[in-house]
Protein backbone atom coordinates (compact mmCIF):
# COMPACT_ATOMS: atom_id res chain seq x y z
CA UNK A 1 0.00 0.00 0.00
CA UNK A 2 1.48 3.29 -1.10
CA UNK A 3 1.20 6.30 1.18
CA UNK A 4 0.98 9.74 -0.34
CA UNK A 5 2.34 12.71 1.51
CA UNK A 6 0.73 16.10 1.47
CA UNK A 7 2.54 19.41 1.73
CA UNK A 8 1.26 19.61 5.30
CA UNK A 9 3.07 16.35 6.16
CA UNK A 10 6.26 17.72 4.67
CA UNK A 11 5.98 21.02 6.53
CA UNK A 12 6.65 19.13 9.76
CA UNK A 13 10.16 18.41 8.49
CA UNK A 14 12.09 21.33 9.87
CA UNK A 15 15.68 20.55 9.01
CA UNK A 16 17.59 18.28 6.70
CA UNK A 17 20.97 16.66 7.34
CA UNK A 18 23.85 18.79 6.13
CA UNK A 19 24.62 18.29 2.46
CA UNK A 20 21.01 17.59 1.47
CA UNK A 21 19.20 19.81 -0.99
CA UNK A 22 16.03 21.42 0.32
CA UNK A 23 13.36 21.13 -2.41
CA UNK A 24 10.81 23.20 -0.48
CA UNK A 25 10.07 26.72 -1.69
CA UNK A 26 12.86 29.09 -0.74
CA UNK A 27 15.31 26.24 -0.25
CA UNK A 28 18.24 25.63 -2.53
CA UNK A 29 21.42 23.69 -2.73
CA UNK A 30 23.62 24.29 0.30
CA UNK A 31 26.62 26.53 -0.09
CA UNK A 32 29.67 24.40 -0.86
CA UNK A 33 31.93 24.12 2.16
CA UNK A 34 35.36 22.73 2.81
CA UNK A 35 33.87 20.49 5.50
CA UNK A 36 31.22 18.80 3.34
CA UNK A 37 33.22 15.55 3.08
CA UNK A 38 33.80 15.37 6.82
CA UNK A 39 30.09 16.10 7.38
CA UNK A 40 29.17 13.11 5.21
CA UNK A 41 31.63 10.95 7.14
CA UNK A 42 30.27 12.08 10.50
CA UNK A 43 26.68 11.41 9.36
CA UNK A 44 27.72 7.92 8.25
CA UNK A 45 29.47 7.36 11.58
CA UNK A 46 26.38 8.56 13.46
CA UNK A 47 24.18 6.16 11.47
CA UNK A 48 26.57 3.26 12.17
CA UNK A 49 26.69 4.09 15.87
CA UNK A 50 22.89 4.32 16.01
CA UNK A 51 22.56 0.89 14.37
CA UNK A 52 25.12 -0.60 16.74
CA UNK A 53 23.35 0.90 19.76
CA UNK A 54 19.98 -0.37 18.54
CA UNK A 55 21.40 -3.87 18.00
CA UNK A 56 23.02 -3.78 21.45
CA UNK A 57 19.66 -2.94 23.02
CA UNK A 58 17.97 -5.79 21.12
CA UNK A 59 20.64 -8.23 22.27
CA UNK A 60 20.37 -7.00 25.86
CA UNK A 61 16.63 -7.74 25.79
CA UNK A 62 17.37 -11.27 24.57
CA UNK A 63 20.01 -11.76 27.28
CA UNK A 64 17.56 -10.57 29.93
CA UNK A 65 14.87 -12.94 28.67
CA UNK A 66 17.31 -15.86 28.58
CA UNK A 67 18.59 -15.07 32.07
CA UNK A 68 15.04 -14.97 33.42
CA UNK A 69 14.30 -18.27 31.65
CA UNK A 70 17.38 -19.92 33.18
CA UNK A 71 16.54 -18.65 36.68
CA UNK A 72 13.17 -20.35 36.47
CA UNK A 73 14.80 -23.75 36.02
CA UNK A 74 17.73 -23.39 38.41
CA UNK A 75 15.70 -22.69 41.54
Amino acid sequence: MKRSYSAQDMSSVTSLPSGWIDARPGGGPPEPTVHSVSNVESVRRDVKLKKIEQRREELQILVDKFTAHCRRYTR
